[in-house]
C-alpha cells in the first residue's frame, strides 16, 4: 500500500469491481464498455457497503480464537451484492 496506507483498500476494492464487470463485458460481448463499467462500479458500491456493515468482525479478540464459519458468513455477505449486480443481467434474462 506504500504511501496511501489503509487508503489503498478502496481504490482497490472498486478496482476490483471494474474489473470483474470488464471482464464478464469482453467475454459475453453483449454489452457496451460504459454500461459494464456502471455495473462495475455499482457492483463496488453495493458491496462495498456490505463489507463496511461487517467490518466489526476483525477485532483483536478475533484473532485470538476466530470463528472460521462467522468470517465465511461475513465475506459471503460482503461479496454477494457486487455479484448480484454483476449478474443480475444473465439470470432476468436480458440481453
Amino acid at each position: 500500500a506504500g504511501l496511501l496506507g489503509w487508503g489503498a483498500m478502496f481504490p482497490s476494492w472498486m478496482l476490483l469491481w471494474m474489473l470483474f464487470a470488464l471482464l464478464q463485458q469482453r467475454l459475453e460481448k453483449k454489452e457496451a464498455f460504459g454500461s459494464a463499467l456502471i455495473r462495475g462500479t455499482a457492483a463496488a458500491l453495493l458491496s462495498g457497503t456490505a463489507f463496511y456493515l461487517i467490518s466489526g468482525i476483525w477485532t483483536r479478540d478475533s484473532h485470538d480464537d476466530p470463528n472460521l464459519a462467522r468470517h465465511f458468513a461475513a465475506w459471503s455477505f460482503a461479496f454477494l451484492p457486487g455479484f448480484a449486480v454483476l449478474f443480475w443481467r444473465r439470470a432476468s434474462g436480458q440481453p
